[in-house]
């Protein structure tokens, strides 16, 4: 036979460490969202856009590279086209 108040102390305390459980996560989440805000690197505009220069050169290096630029003349056997 299952005593009910030992079952009611149980049901009591799981359901108290359901709440605590419930409560540090919401914190946690409100924790991350304003962290996330501050250290968003990438969204800065100056940062996208020296991505994008990089990004650019380093295209047309190989382009450049591969005969690939556009530019007649140079070598005539290395071009691919």
């Amino acid at each position: 036979m299952i005593d009910s108040q030992c079952a009611f102390e149980i049901l009591t305390r799981k359901l108290e460490e359901a709440a605590k459980k419930t409560e540090a996560a919401a914190a946690d989440q409100k924790d991350e969202k304003g962290s996330k805000a501050e250290t968003g690197l990438l969204d800065n505009p100056v940062v996208k856009q020296v991505g994008r220069t990089a990004g650019s050169a380093i295209a047309s290096s190989l382009s450049g590279a591969l005969g690939l630029d556009g530019r007649p003349g140079r070598g005539g056997s290395k071009s691919l086209i």
